[in-house]
């Protein structure tokens, strides 16, 4: 279920949410997303997911031409 600070961006069909510090999201029953801290524009996350879910940064992602 989608709460009210959550959109779907009809381009992408990606789910836009808005978080504060210290609140999370979750991905299945398995992968917590949280936001530890917000500085300027940057956000540092915290993500705990199970050691047989990969995690990478976009620009770590192997290129899919």
């Amino acid at each position: 279920p989608r709460g009210s600070d959550s959109t779907v961006n009809e381009v992408s069909g990606m789910l836009v949410l808005t978080r504060r510090e210290n609140e999370s999201i979750w991905i299945g029953d398995e992968v917590e997303v949280k936001v530890l801290r917000i500085v300027g524009n940057q956000v540092r996350l915290g993500i705990q997911a199970p050691t047989t879910v990969e995690v990478l940064r976009d620009e770590l992602r192997p290129k899919v031409a």
